[in-house]
């Protein structure tokens, strides 16, 4: 007997139609790792966990602003290239 691949999913999305739920919020807070609901600034401003802290100080130490500068021009020049090539850039509408 061959069970189809989507059968979980449905179920799933069953599960969440008779729960009343989004099924796409549930997914969201699973991946996020908190709800889209939960007021994560706060928290994080309170209180920020070690690994967080940790990637935020590897990430900004000795970043300067002619590094930032370097980056962006990378960044943009990168873009062009991309968008030259017909490829789209999500989230470069404005750019």
């Amino acid at each position: 007997m061959v069970i189809h691949k989507n059968l979980p999913f449905k179920l799933f999305l069953s599960y969440m139609k008779w729960e009343n739920m989004d099924h796409e919020d549930v997914l969201t807070a699973l991946a996020r790792g908190f709800p889209s609901t939960d007021n994560f600034k706060m928290k994080f401003r309170i209180r920020p966990n070690a690994a967080l802290l940790k990637n935020l100080h590897l990430r900004l130490h000795g970043h300067t602003k002619e590094a930032h500068k370097k980056t962006i021009k990378n960044y943009m020049h990168t873009i062009a290239e991309l968008t030259k090539e017909g490829i789209f850039v999500p989230g470069c509408a404005a750019g």
